[in-house]
């Protein structure tokens, strides 16, 4: 389980974004790379492989990662990974779809525009519900244009990084 998990404990804490309440509440989980065996002969591999859980050679995509389900009104429609070994984001295979946090961030009077699911959750903890990820610095999608379209709000924040990638999206 990701909340007894020292890999996922580890880098959370690292991050100082160590939470429980926080992380079970957007359902955050951790693939420990169990996927493989606890599905043993299951005709359910074959689906994950359509999905993309599961790649062409049955390697489990997101396995060392702690793992967010991304959201259309309100149910799973991708998954982003956080590689906690190395530098690395991973998200389902083909267009990205989905938001994190557009339940809270819906009736905030400020929205917080920032880079990533991390940069969303510190905001979080310091008391800002509008924190609102894009995909990185190009990762603005089509659900991210159609929940500004409803969000009725009154300031836009932009909280990127200040490397060369942010103050360009900026």
């Amino acid at each position: 389980s990701f909340l007894t998990s020292n890999a996922a404990r580890s880098y959370q804490e690292s991050r100082h974004l160590w939470e429980p309440k926080l992380l079970e509440a957007f359902r955050i989980g951790f693939a420990d790379g169990s996927l493989l065996t606890r599905l043993g002969r299951s005709p359910l591999k074959k689906d994950l492989r359509a999905l993309g859980v599961l790649t062409g050679s049955g390697r489990e995509l997101m396995g060392g990662c702690i793992v967010v389900p991304l959201l259309h009104d309100g149910q799973p429609v991708s998954l982003y990974g956080r590689h906690v070994e190395k530098p690395q984001h991973l998200y389902m295979p083909g267009p990205r779809h989905g938001l994190f946090n557009a339940t809270g961030a819906k009736d905030a009077s400020r929205l917080v525009l920032c880079e990533s699911i991390f940069d969303a959750l510190s905001l979080l903890l310091m008391g800002e519900p509008g924190a609102f990820p894009l995909w990185g610095t190009n990762g603005f999608t089509e659900d991210h244009a159609a929940f500004l379209r409803t969000w009725t709000g009154k300031d836009l924040v932009l909280c990127l990084d200040s490397d060369d990638a942010g103050k360009g999206a900026a």
